[in-house]
């Protein structure tokens, strides 16, 4: 009887234990659940805060590519209207150029007609000068 009691016993500890180790084990569980739910709500939180922090980044980029778009087209803009500027000027100059030849032109020619009466003049009074030293000269010489 008294190994009957200590079987007894024995097996009254040993359900104790299964028992004790089974809430262990439970209460581990719940642990590990509870961890487990805690680091799917902080990285659930981390993609949250990354989403939004992408959404912030990509809503700036947006903004500076439409800034930087409206800046090209305004250069662009300018860029035009000052070829059209230059285009003009030199359209201007050179019919400026043109008027400028054509005035040398007539002074040219003017000058060449202006110039043959004096040239015909100076041509008489070498011939006179001439015709004078020559006369001089018989006068002289007789």
């Amino acid at each position: 009887m008294v190994l009957k009691t200590k079987i007894d016993s024995c097996m009254i500890e040993m359900n104790m234990l299964k028992e004790q180790n089974a809430e262990a084990e439970s209460r581990a569980n719940q642990e590990t659940l509870s961890a487990n739910i805690k680091a799917k709500e902080q990285a659930q939180a981390a993609i949250e805060d990354l989403r939004l922090s992408t959404t912030t980044t990509i809503k700036q980029l947006n903004s500076q590519i439409f800034e930087q778009q409206e800046t090209i087209s305004r250069l662009e803009q300018q860029a035009t209207w000052a070829e059209q500027r230059h285009r003009d000027q030199i359209q201007e100059l050179h019919i400026r150029v043109e008027n400028a030849d054509d005035r040398n032109q007539d002074l040219s020619t003017s000058i060449t007609a202006s110039t043959q009466p004096l040239l015909r003049q100076i041509q008489l009074y070498k011939e006179s000068l001439a015709n004078q030293q020559s006369n001089w000269e018989k006068v002289e010489g007789r």
